[in-house]
């Protein structure tokens, strides 16, 4: 329960950053933020009839799936990027990884391959 009083101070409340937040903590907070986010859009769409900002279909039950998966996609790219020290833990960075991750992720990934290859292997 302290890892989401944690999220929420750094989501809502308190300093934009802090050094006792956690990586868990970061990816909730953009968990939520991704949330937010999709419930905005899924307003704005209905509200103006017109098509989603970000490309999503929100017919029947689908569209609950869209803002599960949204936030839990956005909570692990979040979750990863921080763990690699690629985002620096902050508010800021929680809602462009909640807004971006789909954009983000896959760099992510790419990002983690290069690196990979570039470890030398002890041969003996």
């Amino acid at each position: 329960m302290d890892t989401i009083q944690l999220a929420l101070d750094l989501a809502f409340l308190g300093d934009a950053t802090n050094e006792s937040y956690s990586v868990v903590t970061f990816g909730f907070s953009a968990a939520m933020f991704g949330l937010l986010i999709v419930m905005l859009d899924f307003c704005t769409s209905k509200a103006t009839e017109k098509n989603s900002l970000l490309k999503l279909s929100y017919n029947g039950y689908a569209g609950f799936w869209i803002f599960l998966l949204w936030g839990v996609g956005a909570g692990i790219a979040g979750l990863v990027g921080a763990a690699a020290d690629i985002f620096e833990i902050s508010r800021t960075a929680s809602v462009f990884v909640g807004a971006g991750w789909p954009v983000i992720l896959p760099r992510l990934l790419a990002s983690a391959n290069q690196d990979l290859s570039r470890e030398k292997v002890p041969t003996e």
